[in-house]
């Protein structure tokens, strides 16, 4: 198997979203440009639109721990189930989430610019809510 990061080419087959992969990739503005994981690959889905040959056979999501089984369904149904999707393994986050600004256990970004992820109860808190809304959903189609 070959993993090839795909969000970069998504980025630069457009030149407007060339100059957000700038801004993101500048650690001083990425807080501005929060993208979510259905805008990533609607992102995607443009790009393969116009671009068949670069749809890949399968995806592997990189979410945060907590956030990733939501992260694997929206992409799954997305994707409507045009190859496999994976979850990156727990033992590739990294060792030390302090080098990164955030709480030294859960990972969480005290100084978020999304309210939800600045701790991990505001987070759960609107991840259950969320998780059961696409259950209940779910089980009335």
């Amino acid at each position: 198997h070959k993993a090839v990061p795909l969000w970069p080419h998504a980025f630069t087959a457009d030149s407007a979203a060339a100059r957000v992969q700038e801004a993101v990739d500048n650690p001083s503005t990425i807080r501005q440009h929060y993208l979510s994981t259905a805008g990533v690959m609607q992102q995607f889905l443009h790009l393969w639109e116009r671009v068949p040959d670069l749809r890949p056979k399968s995806l592997i999501v990189i979410g945060f721990p907590d956030h990733t089984a939501r992260c694997i369904s929206t992409v799954e149904e997305m994707w409507q189930g045009s190859g496999s999707v994976e979850c990156v393994p727990r033992c590739c986050y990294p060792a030390s989430w302090e080098q990164y600004g955030c709480l030294p256990i859960t990972g969480y970004d005290p100084q978020s610019s999304q309210p939800w992820t600045t701790s991990r109860s505001v987070f759960l808190t609107k991840e259950f809510a969320l998780r059961m809304a696409k259950m209940i959903n779910c089980h009335s189609q």
